[in-house]
C-alpha cells in the first residue's frame, strides 16, 4: 500500500516530459502507423512524427474495417500524408526507411515515386520488399544516391539498365533477394560498377529465380553471401571471384562446372554449402567421349586454403570425397566445423573417411566442431555399404596427431554408438582442454547432468573440461552477446556463492558444467538444499532414490568444516523407505552439526495417502551442536534414547519450529523440549490431521515468541492450558478452547492473536449444573491474562468464545490496536456488535481499530430475533467516547449496508485522522468512486482523511 502512495500519488505524465530526441528514439522502434497513432496522446506528440529519424510502412498492418481498394486507398494516403508533411518542411533528416508492400491495387508509378522521394532526400538505409504476384520493373536510376548506405531489395524485382554514370559512393551494404538482374545486358558486374565502395554483398536466389552468372569482381568486397534454395537450374558454367579483399564467404549452390581465376588472399572464414548433381557424382571419371561430366572442386578447395574458420556441411563433404582430389593442407585453419545442425544427412562413411584427412592437413587446428555426431555415429550405416571399410585405426591415428583444444559436439543425443565415438575422441586427443555438448530440445537438465557424467569418465587429459548445454540457452546466449564474453564467472567466489544460495543443491550443481570456474564452488555454498522429489526420473524406478542418496553424500562427504562451512541445510524427504531413512538420515543430520551448520529443516512424508504414517526417529542426541541456531522439524518422532530428561542439546538454539511432530513417545514429552533447547526464544507449533501430542503446558524463561496452531477440533478440548512464560511477547494461539486456563505469567506480553474455537457442548451447556451434564470451557481467565497487551486481533471464533464463555471483559488499559474479524468472514454479526461497545469502552487509550469483513458483520436479515437484544445507543456512546485516531476496513465492498455502517462510524468517532479501506481488485475509477463515496459522509473529526488501496493478494 505504501508503495502504491509513493508510485502513484497524481498519475502524472512523466513520459511526455522527456526530451525531444529520446520521445524520438522511442517511436522509431515502432510501426509509423503506430508512431502516428501517439498524436492523440496530447498536444505534447503532436509534431513529434515529423522527427522520428525511422519510417516503417507496412501495408499488411493496415487495420482499416474495409478491405481490398478501399483498404489500400487508405494506406496509400497515409504514406502520402506522412512523406509530404515530413520532406515538406521538416529540417530533421530521415536515417531508415522500410517500406512492405504485398497488395498490386496501389500503382506502381506511385510506389517508384515514394521511392525516389526517400533517396532524394538523403535516407541512410532503405528496406523495399515487393511480395507482388507479378514482376515489378524498378529504374536502376531510383536506387542511386549520394548519401544511401544499406539497400536491401526483394522479391521478384526486375532492375533496368544503370546509367553510365549513375554512382552512390557511400553504399556498402546490399542485400539482393530474387532480384532479377540477368537479361542480356545487365549483370551482377554493372550492379557493383555503380556502388563502387560495396563492403557487403548478400544474394538470395529461390524459386526460379536465378540470375547471377558466377562472376564477382571487386576490390572493397569484404563479406559476400551467396545462397541459392535448389538445383532446378543446373549447374554454372564458370564461378570466379576476383575479391582479393574478401574475409567472410558463404557460398550455397550446385557445383559448378569450373572454378578459376579465385583471388580470395584475404579470407578468414568460409561457409561451404556444395550440392552434387546425379551426373556429377557417377560420371566424375569418365572420358570426354564417354560423356564426362564436369564438376571438379579441387581449385576451389586450393583457393581457400589460407583460411582460419571453415564451415563445411554434409554436401560439401560428399562433394569434396566426389569431386575434389587430394584435401590441400590449411596450414592457417584453427577452426573446423563439420556437419549441419538442420536434419543430420550425408554420408557416414565419407564423413569418417575425410575427417583423418582433414586433421592431418591442419596442424594448427584448435577447435573441431561435429554438428549431428549420432547421424555419423549410427552402427551399420558405414561398412555394411562400401566394399572397403572405414579403417579406425587411421582415425584413431589422426585424432592422436592433432592439436586440437577444443571439441564441440552438436546435437548430442548420449545413445550407445556416440559415446562410443565420444570414447575414440576423448582418450585420443591428447591436447584437449574443453568438450562443449549441446543437447537437442527435449532433453532435461536430469539428462544432460548424466551426460556429463558419462564424458568425465572417459577423459583421459586431467586439464579437460566438460560442459553440456542446451541447444536453446546456446543460441539465446549468442543473440544476446555475440562476443559470449562469460561477465558472470569473473565475479569473486563469495558473489557468486551467494547467487548460488538461491538455488537447489541439485541446481547449484549443476552449474558445474559451464567451466572450470564453477566447477569447485558447490563446495563453497554455505546453503544445501535437497529435496528428493526434484531429482525425479520414472524411467529409473527404485533407482532413482539410489541416485539421490549418493548424491547427497557426495555434496555432504566433500565438505570440510574449516574450509566451506554449511549455514543453512534443508532435507525434505518424502520418497524414501523407512530403511533407507532410518540408516541414511541420521547420518546426514550428524554430517550437517559437524559442518556448523546454524539452520536445519527436516521434513518428511509418506508415500502412501496415510498421513499418520510412520516418517522418521529423531534422537535429541542427532540435534547435538554448538552452532545451530535454527531448527524446523516435520512429520517426525522426536525422542530420547533411554526416555528420560536429555541434557541441554543445543545451547544456541533459538528458534524451533515443530510441524506435526510426536514428542511424547516414551515419556517425557513437551517439557523435553524446553529442558533440550534451554535458550529457545521462538517456538511455533503446528498440529493437524491427528497429530495432536501438545498437552498443553509451556513453561520457559527465555520463550519471547510463541505460536501454536491446530487445524481442527477431532480430539477435543485440552484438560488445561498454562503459560509459564514470564519473557513472551507475543502470543499466537490457535486451538479448541480448553477446559481451564491457569498459571499464566504473561506479564511482558505486547501482542496477542487468538482463534479460539468453541465445541458444541461448550457453547450449550456453559450455565448446566455440575450433576447436570456441566461442560467446562472458561475464558475469562485467559483474558485477564493478556489484559496489558497492547496490540490484540480477536478471530470471528474468539469473538463468538468470547461472548459465551468470557464473562466480564476486562479493562486493557495498555491497548493501542485492536482487530476484529478474519480475512475469510464468518461468525455471529449479532455477537460482533454487541461486543464491540464493550471493547472500545474497555480501551481507553485504542488508537487503531481494524475490521476484517466488515460486509459479512453488516448484512440484513441477521437482526431477526435479536433485535430487542441490541441497543444501538450502547454502540453511538461507545464510538463517541473512543479515541481512536485510525480506522482500517479490510475487504471493503461498498454495498450499501457498509456505506451505512461507515456513516456511523465517520459521524461519530470525533478523534479519527485516517480511513484506510482496502478493496480487492480496484481499479483507478473504482477506487475513486468508493473515495469520493466515503467523503460525501458526514464526520465528526475534520482532520480526517480517506484512502482506498488494492487489498494484497
Amino acid at each position: 500500500m505504501e508503495g502504491y502512495k509513493k508510485a502513484n500519488q497524481s498519475s502524472r505524465d512523466v513520459i511526455s516530459k522527456l526530451p525531444d530526441n529520446i520521445l524520438c528514439r522511442i517511436l522509431s522502434f515502432l510501426t509509423t502507423k503506430e508512431a502516428a497513432l501517439t498524436l492523440l496522446l496530447s498536444k505534447r506528440w503532436s509534431n513529434l512524427l515529423q522527427l522520428v529519424p525511422i519510417l516503417d510502412f507496412d501495408d499488411s498492418v493496415s487495420n482499416h474495417r474495409k478491405v481490398g481498394p478501399v483498404k489500400l486507398v487508405a494506406f496509400k494516403n497515409f504514406v502520402e500524408s506522412v512523406l509530404s508533411r515530413r520532406f515538406k518542411n521538416s529540417s530533421s533528416p530521415v536515417k531508415k526507411v522500410s517500406l512492405r508492400l504485398s497488395n498490386e491495387y496501389i500503382e506502381r508509378r506511385i510506389v517508384k515515386r515514394w521511392i525516389q522521394q526517400v533517396i532524394d532526400h538523403g535516407a541512410l538505409e532503405l528496406t523495399l520488399r515487393l511480395d507482388y504476384n507479378s514482376n515489378f520493373t524498378m529504374p536502376f536510376r531510383v536506387l542511386t544516391s549520394k548519401a544511401l548506405v544499406h539497400l536491401r531489395i526483394g522479391s521478384r524485382i526486375r532492375l533496368t539498365q544503370p546509367r553510365p554514370n549513375s554512382v552512390s559512393p557511400m553504399l556498402n551494404s546490399l542485400v539482393l533477394d530474387s532480384v532479377l538482374f540477368g537479361s542480356v545486358t545487365l549483370l551482377l558486374q554493372s550492379i557493383l560498377s555503380v556502388y563502387p565502395n560495396l563492403q557487403s554483398l548478400r544474394i538470395h536466389e529461390s524459386k526460379g529465380w536465378y540470375y547471377w552468372d558466377g562472376s564477382v569482381s571487386s576490390q572493397t568486397l569484404k563479406r559476400l553471401v551467396y545462397r541459392r534454395d535448389d538445383d532446378t537450374s543446373g549447374p554454372k558454367r564458370c564461378v570466379t571471384f576476383d575479391t582479393p579483399a574478401l574475409v567472410y564467404l558463404e557460398y550455397s549452390d550446385v557445383v559448378a562446372d569450373k572454378y578459376e581465376n579465385l583471388s580470395l588472399d584475404s579470407l578468414v572464414e568460409v561457409r561451404l554449402d556444395l550440392q552434387l548433381t546425379a551426373d556429377q557424382i557417377m560420371r566424375k571419371n569418365a572420358t570426354d567421349s564417354v560423356g564426362f561430366v564436369p564438376g571438379d572442386v579441387s581449385t576451389l578447395f586450393m583457393g581457400i586454403k589460407n583460411v582460419k574458420i571453415l564451415c563445411l556441411s554434409p554436401d560439401s563433404l560428399d562433394t569434396l570425397y566426389y569431386r575434389g582430389g587430394d584435401v590441400p593442407v590449411f596450414n592457417n585453419l584453427i577452426c573446423l566445423s563439420l556437419g549441419s545442425d538442420h536434419k543430420p544427412r550425408g554420408s557416414p562413411y565419407i564423413f569418417w573417411k575425410l575427417l583423418p584427412s582433414l586433421l592431418l592437413n591442419s596442424q594448427n587446428l584448435q577447435t573441431l566442431i561435429i554438428k549431428g555426431l549420432v547421424h555419423y555415429a549410427k552402427e551399420g550405416s558405414c561398412e555394411s555399404v562400401w566394399t572397403q571399410p572405414i579403417s579406425w585405426d587411421d582415425v584413431s591415428e589422426s585424432l592422436s596427431l592433432c592439436g586440437v583444444k577444443v571439441l564441440e559436439i552438436n546435437g548430442y543425443e548420449g545413445t550407445h554408438d556416440e559415446l562410443t565415438h565420444m570414447k575414440r575422441f576423448l582418450r585420443k586427443l591428447s591436447r584437449l582442454e574443453m568438450v562443449r555438448v549441446i543437447t537437442p530440445k527435449g532433453v532435461d537438465d536430469g539428462e544432460r547432468y548424466r551426460f556429463r557424467t558419462d564424458l568425465l569418465h572417459l577423459i583421459a587429459t586431467p586439464k579437460c573440461e566438460v560442459q553440456v548445454h542446451g541447444r536453446k540457452i546456446m543460441e539465446s546466449n549468442k543473440k544476446a552477446n555475440p562476443s559470449s564474453r562469460d561477465l558472470i564467472s569473473t565475479l569473486p567466489d563469495d558473489v557468486l556463492c551467494y547467487i548460488l544460495s538461491f538455488l537447489t543443491t541439485k541446481e547449484a550443481a549443476l552449474t558445474q558444467v559451464l567451466s572450470k570456474r564453477w566447477s569447485n564452488l558447490l563446495h563453497l555454498v554455505p546453503i544445501l538444499d535437497f529435496d528428493d522429489s526434484l531429482l525425479l526420473n520414472r524411467k529409473m524406478g527404485r533407482e532413482q532414490t539410489k541416485v539421490f542418496m549418493e548424491f547427497v553424500e557426495r555434496v555432504l562427504f566433500a565438505r570440510d568444516k574449516n574450509s566451506s562451512p554449511v549455514r543453512k541445510a534443508s532435507f525434505k524427504l518424502s520418497h524414501l523407505d523407512l530403511h533407507e531413512r532410518f540408516v541414511r538420515v541420521p547420518l546426514w543430520v550428524n554430517k550437517v552439526m559437524d559442518l556448523g551448520a546454524s539452520e536445519l529443516c527436516l521434513t518428511f512424508g509418506g508415500e502412501s495417502g496415510d498421513l499418520k504414517y510412520v516418517s522418521f526417529v529423531l534422537l535429541y542426541c542427532d540435534l547435538e551442536s554448538k552452532a545451530l541456531v535454527n531448527l524446523r522439524i516435520g512429520r517426525v518422532y522426536l525422542i530420547h534414547h533411554d526416555g528420560t530428561f536429555p541434557d541441554a542439546v543445543s545451547q544456541t538454539l533459538t528458534t524451533l519450529f515443530l510441524d506435526s511432530v510426536e514428542f511424547t513417545y516414551f515419556k517425557p514429552g513437551f517439557e523435553a523440549i524446553l529442558s533440550a533447547f534451554p535458550n529457545l526464544q521462538n517456538l511455533r507449533v503446528h498440529e493437524s490431521n491427528k497429530w495432536y501430542y501438545w498437552d498443553g503446558s509451556v513453561s520457559s524463561p527465555t520463550l519471547k515468541r510463541f505460536v501454536y496452531r491446530r487445524d481442527d477440533d477431532t480430539s477435543g478440548p485440552k484438560p488445561c492450558v498454562t503459560f509459564d512464560t514470564p519473557g513472551l511477547v507475543c502470543l499466537e494461539y490457535s486451538d479448541v478452547v480448553a477446559d481451564k486456563y491457569e498459571n499464566l505469567r504473561l506479564d511482558s506480553l505486547v501482542e496477542a492473536r487468538l482463534d479460539l474455537l468453541l465445541t458444541a457442548g461448550q457453547i450449550m451447556r456453559k450455565n448446566a449444573q455440575d450433576n447436570v451434564g456441566f461442560v467446562p470451557g472458561d475464558v475469562s481467565t485467559l483474558f485477564k491474562g493478556i489484559r496489558h497487551v497492547k496490540i490484540l486481533s480477536l478471530s470471528p471464533d474468539a469473538l463468538d468464545t468470547l461472548y459465551y464463555r468470557g464473562g466480564e471483559i476486562p479493562v486493557f488499559n495498555n491497548l493501542i490496536s485492536l482487530s476484529l474479524g478474519s480475512d475469510r468472514p464468518h461468525g455471529s454479526p449479532y455477537i460482533f456488535k454487541k461486543l464491540l461497545p464493550s471493547l472500545l469502552l474497555k480501551a481507553p487509550n485504542l488508537q487503531t481499530l481494524i475490521i476484517k469483513g466488515l460486509g459479512h458483520y453488516v448484512k440484513k436479515g441477521w437482526e431477526v430475533g435479536w433485535h430487542l437484544r441490541l441497543s444501538l445507543d450502547d454502540m453511538y456512546d461507545a464510538l463517541s467516547s473512543s479515541g481512536v485516531k485510525v480506522l482500517q476496513i479490510n475487504g471493503y465492498e461498498g454495498t450499501g449496508e457498509e456505506l451505512s455502517h461507515m456513516e456511523r462510524f465517520l459521524g461519530t468517532l470525533p478523534h479519527l485522522e485516517m480511513v484506510r479501506v482496502t478493496h480487492k481488485g480496484v481499479d483507478d475509477g473504482e477506487r475513486r468512486r468508493l473515495v469520493n463515496y466515503l467523503l460525501c459522509l458526514p464526520r465528526a473529526s475534520p482532520k480526517c482523511k480517506v484512502q482506498v488501496m488494492k487489498e494484497s493478494a
